[in-house]
């Protein structure tokens, strides 16, 4: 399941809160350039888990009438696939 904007924003803060909070990070700037930052990483991240999911929807679209046919479960079909492709790019879902 890909992140939304508003999710990544919420996580950023929870995550930057955390580090704070347990002494992992001691703030030489400010907090939101360092919420920014992981902002940006789980954005990339969620960047990359929908470009896997739009190869997953181009594969399985290949071979359409044969999962019809089968009676296959489709939202089954597009986990298993997404897995597989992910990684073989070397992408932790």
């Amino acid at each position: 399941m890909t992140l939304k904007t508003r999710e990544i924003d919420f996580i950023a803060d929870k995550i930057v809160n955390k580090l704070i909070k347990e002494g992992f990070i001691h703030l030489k700037k400010e907090r939101s350039a360092i919420k920014g930052l992981v902002a940006q990483v789980l954005k990339e991240n969620a960047d990359k888990e929908r470009e896997i999911e739009q190869e997953t929807r181009e594969l399985l679209k290949q071979f359409k009438d044969q999962i019809e046919g089968e009676q296959i479960n489709q939202s089954r079909l597009f986990t298993m696939a997404k897995r597989k492709i992910a990684k073989k790019e070397n992408f932790i879902l």
